[in-house]
C-alpha cells in the first residue's frame, strides 16, 4: 500500500471544493447538516481559502497508490499558534478501513513535528475512534483529550506531542 500527501495548489482548489462538499455531507450524519436549494451544503468560503491566502496553512491531497483518496488541512491554530492543528481532515469510503487515514495522518505529523491537536465533534463517534486509536498508536498512548468549546460548539480536543 502506498500513501503520499500533495500539497494542494491554487490549481487544484476546485478539487478540494468537491471533496469538501463529500466531506460535508459524510459530517451531516453526526451534526445533522442539511443541504441548501441548490443540492450543496453551505459553508464559509474562508474556511477553504485561508489554505491559500496563509502561509502557516498547509493543504494537502491524500493519494492511496497514486490515486485521490482525501484531505488534510494542516495549519497553526488561530488561538494559540504554538499548536499544530488538523483543521479537516477526509478520507473517501473506498479508502477507509485499509490503513490509508493513519498513513497519512502519520505523514502530516511528520511533516509538521510539534505540539499538535485534533478536534472532534462529541457527535461524530466514529471519528472520535479513529483519532484516539491512531494518535494513541503513534503516541505510544501519550495524550491527552478534554472537551472545550470552538466557534461555539463543544468539541473534543485531543493533544499530543510529536
Amino acid at each position: 500500500m502506498s500513501v503520499k500527501l500533495q500539497g494542494i495548489t491554487l490549481a487544484d482548489k476546485p478539487i478540494l471544493v468537491s471533496l469538501f462538499q463529500l466531506y460535508l455531507y459524510e459530517m451531516s450524519k453526526s451534526v445533522g447538516l442539511e443541504v441548501a436549494d441548490n443540492g450543496k451544503f453551505d459553508y464559509d468560503p474562508e474556511i477553504i481559502n485561508a489554505y491559500f491566502n496563509r502561509p502557516e496553512h498547509h493543504p494537502y491531497f491524500i493519494l492511496h497508490n497514486n490515486r485521490l483518496a482525501g484531505f488534510a488541512l494542516v495549519r497553526r491554530y488561530p488561538h494559540d499558534t504554538r499548536l499544530i492543528d488538523m483543521g479537516q481532515f477526509f478520507v473517501l469510503r473506498a479508502h477507509m478501513r485499509q490503513g490509508v487515514g493513519r498513513a497519512a495522518f502519520d505523514l502530516c505529523v511528520r511533516a509538521h513535528a510539534g505540539q499538535w491537536q485534533v478536534r472532534v465533534l462529541p457527535e461524530n463517534v466514529p471519528a472520535q475512534t479513529f483519532w484516539k486509536s491512531a494518535v494513541s498508536e503513534l503516541t505510544g498512548g501519550t495524550y491527552a483529550h478534554e472537551t472545550s468549546s470552538y466557534q461555539g460548539k463543544d468539541m473534543i480536543f485531543i493533544t499530543f506531542a510529536c
